[in-house]
């Protein structure tokens, strides 16, 4: 019963984290023809491209954030970047903190979970096998230009190498065009 439950409870999870609108083929986003910012940056080799981007600037901290959301053949796959700039004064060149930046991606597959209404030990293995492509990079020193700053977008670039010793993907070509949030 406690399997069944949590097996609710993170289908739930991923299923309201994860409402994510698709885009339109003008690279505008939509949620009923609105415009959600844009982010796009090559990870690993392997291009990925944001569904919304937004920016929230608060007492000299810039907080970049872009999302996007994938439900194919009952599984949902969902990953978020943000990049935190504590010392934003406007259009130059920064570098991320310690914390406040990374890239996250999990997925879940739904089917799967759905499987899971078995003895609490078949509902173990099916969770377990159900939560799938678990990604957490923290994108300290991570170099954002931003280009453009208006009250209502701010623009720019980024890229971010990882230590030498770890075996994470780097990220190149990053641009973003995230609408200001008062959020």
């Amino acid at each position: 019963m406690t399997q069944r439950l949590a097996v609710l409870l993170l289908t739930s999870f991923v299923l309201f984290a994860c409402s994510g609108e698709p885009s339109n083929d003008s690279g505008k986003q939509t949620r009923k023809g609105k415009d959600r910012g844009t982010a796009t940056m090559t990870i690993g080799g392997s291009q990925w491209t944001a569904e919304r981007a937004k920016a929230k600037h608060t007492g000299g901290k810039l907080t970049i954030s872009a999302s996007n959301m994938d439900m194919t053949d009952g599984k949902v796959k969902r990953q978020e970047l943000q990049l935190a700039i504590a010392d934003f004064k406007g259009a130059g060149d920064y570098k991320t903190g310690i914390t406040g930046s990374r890239f996250i991606g999990v997925g879940f597959d739904v089917e799967a979970a759905k499987e899971a209404d078995k003895s609490d030990e078949a509902a173990t293995k099916e969770v377990t096998n159900a939560v799938t492509g678990a990604k957490h990079l923290m994108l300290s020193n991570a170099e954002v230009t931003i280009t453009a700053v208006s009250d209502t977008e701010i623009s720019g670039s980024f890229s971010w190498q990882p230590h030498a010793s770890t075996k994470q993907p780097a990220i190149t070509n990053g641009t973003f065009r995230a609408l200001v949030s008062s959020k």
